[in-house]
């Protein structure tokens, strides 16, 4: 009997991947007619490309990322942070 994924957004991809990788027979179903592109974007942290690359989809998810030259990070009330980081700098 199949172990039952319902959503296939990020989170219930990943997890019906992982299942299927370590033998499991998995069944994923989405409302959605099609999957495609929806919203404006997530940003994923460092640790989010640990399990990425455990999945051995890393390369497949820069290939369609876009990587911002740099970002503002600001407070949860908007209050601008001093704080810029750009991209590949340590």
């Amino acid at each position: 009997m199949p172990i039952l994924v319902v959503g296939g957004g990020l989170g219930g991809a990943a997890v019906a991947l992982a299942l299927a990788r370590k033998g499991f027979s998995v069944r994923l179903i989405e409302q959605a007619p099609e999957f495609g592109v929806i919203g404006y974007g997530i940003q994923l942290g460092p640790n989010a490309f640990h399990m990425f690359d455990r999945l051995g989809i890393s390369e497949a998810v820069l290939a369609q990322a876009i990587i911002p030259n740099s970002l503002l990070m600001l407070g949860g009330w908007g209050h601008h942070r001093d704080r810029r980081v750009i991209h590949g700098a340590v």
